[in-house]
């Protein structure tokens, strides 16, 4: 979940960096660079300390970086926050040339909710490096990949949303990233303004542009449902190692489609953690000769107006249960 800061970024430990601080293991670290409440206070940008990181010996070598937070104020980032990082991130892309690994938003709930994170276009980003190979985005509001996503090298991109909209997933599905083998999204509620259907995520189970996916996570997802009865009737399950549908609404009934299609004995994991199926319909999943992740078991919540009683992950942020 996001309650806390992270820790690792595809397998590599997390460690802050400030101003005057050594580089002293870029290629198997991944250093964060975040705008602290003090510093901001004092009339620093964000952009002030990626200046300072790029006059660092050895910067070149950096191969993973997180971006934390970028805001000048909590809760109040506007799109030209997020643009403005954007842009000295692309401008920075020749000292930052071993850069593989990039994560965009590493921010708590203390500092800015899921759903105020805000976010830009990100093609330039994308066409400025090459090389990236990991991506993961966090928040959502005023995203964009470009009309299209488009990567040649690019094997996995997350993006973490309280409430995605639509264009972003038909960005996706509409992408050329011949070498993703891992793709997240977070569709988030309604509640929160996601606009996310099944219909867009179809031309993913369905039509997959992705020849090389591998594993797929549809997670944060009040569709949950939905989505594994789609999954359930998808070749693109056949194709796939890993499936994770945690963090969303998964009841019963998803799991029950999931349970009778031939298809899912192909998978070697399925992950439903945070769900609200019941103890014998998770016994019947971890039946079925593949490693089967369930855990966080939820009970629905006929309190705070929520649809069925059941909730996304990150609605127990802001929304007693």
């Amino acid at each position: 979940m996001i309650d806390r800061h992270m820790t690792h970024l595809d397998g590599k430990p997390v460690e802050n960096w400030y101003p005057g601080k050594p580089l002293h293991s870029p290629a198997t670290l991944a250093y964060r660079l975040r705008l602290e409440a003090e510093e901001a206070k004092a009339g620093m940008h964000w952009v002030d300390k990626l200046a300072c990181l790029l006059d660092t010996p050895a910067v070149t070598q950096i191969s993973a970086l997180v971006v934390g937070n970028w805001l000048p104020e909590p809760e109040t980032g506007t799109y030209e926050d997020a643009r403005l990082m954007l842009e000295a991130l692309v401008v920075a892309s020749d000292r930052l040339r071993g850069l593989t690994t990039l994560f965009l938003g590493d921010m708590i709930p203390a500092e800015c909710a899921i759903t105020a994170i805000p976010q830009s276009d990100v093609s330039a980003l994308l066409q400025a490096y090459p090389g990236l190979r990991w991506l993961g985005l966090r928040g959502g509001h005023g995203l964009s990949l470009g009309n299209t996503l488009h990567h040649e090298g690019l094997n996995a991109l997350t993006i973490q949303s309280g409430g995605l909209a639509a264009r972003v997933v038909q960005e996706i599905t509409a992408g050329h990233a011949p070498a993703l083998e891992h793709l997240e999204i977070w569709t988030g509620a309604a509640e929160r303004g996601s606009t996310v259907t099944i219909d867009d995520l179809a031309p993913i189970f369905f039509r997959c542009p992705f020849p090389r996916l591998r594993s797929l996570a549809i997670r944060n997802s009040a569709i949950s449902d939905e989505i594994a009865f789609a999954m359930a009737h998808a070749p693109l399950l056949e194709q796939l190692s890993v499936l994770d549908l945690s963090l969303g609404t998964l009841s019963d009934i998803g799991a029950a489609a999931l349970i009778e299609s031939p298809a899912i004995h192909q998978l070697q994991k399925l992950i439903i953690n945070h769900h609200f199926c019941s103890p014998g319909v998770v016994a019947e999943l971890q039946q079925l000769g593949i490693v089967v992740e369930a855990d966080d078991a939820q009970e629905e919540d006929i309190h705070n107006n929520r649809v069925d009683g059941r909730f996304i992950a990150t609605l127990q942020q802001y929304v007693p249960v």
